[in-house]
């Protein structure tokens, strides 16, 4: 039986909660099972160097949102890498999955864990949020508030 690619995605492995979940879930899923990848869309971060061996690490380099780039390498280590399953820790980086996901054509399960605070007062995440979520195929809130957020 082959490995299933996975990739976890986020901003960057800045020191937080969720970048900190990421690393831990990362390193532990069974490497015997799992082709293990790590992507970060803006810089490496202080949590990089805590990832496993078994775990690859890649780095989009992102300066800007919709930087076509960053995008394109995003969708060939999807390609490359036979990745079927891409994890999401982040709102931005749902959005970049999503809009690669539909703009590249790529068949993948997205699952999307959401550790932000409240969000509904900003209504410019509530409009991406509507735009680009409603393919998320799996969705996870921290909080009963993000819960009812997203519902």
């Amino acid at each position: 039986m082959s490995k299933v690619g996975i990739a976890l995605i986020v901003d960057a492995l800045e020191r937080g909660g969720a970048e900190r979940l990421l690393v831990s879930l990362a390193n532990h899923l069974d490497p015997e099972k799992y082709k293990i990848h790590v992507v970060t869309t803006r810089t490496p971060g202080a949590l990089a160097k805590e990832l496993f061996p078994h775990v690859k690490f890649h780095c989009l380099n992102r300066h800007h949102r919709w930087e076509i780039l960053a995008l394109s390498h995003f969708a060939q280590i999807i390609k490359e890498q036979n990745i079927r399953i891409v994890h999401s820790h982040c709102h931005s980086s749902a959005y970049l999955v999503e809009f690669v996901r539909a703009f590249f054509h790529l068949e993948c399960f997205h699952v999307m864990h959401d550790h932000l605070g409240p969000v509904e007062a900003s209504p410019w995440i509530r409009r991406l949020d509507r735009i680009f979520l409603k393919k998320v195929d799996l969705y996870f809130g921290v909080s009963e508030q993000l819960i009812q957020y997203a519902i």
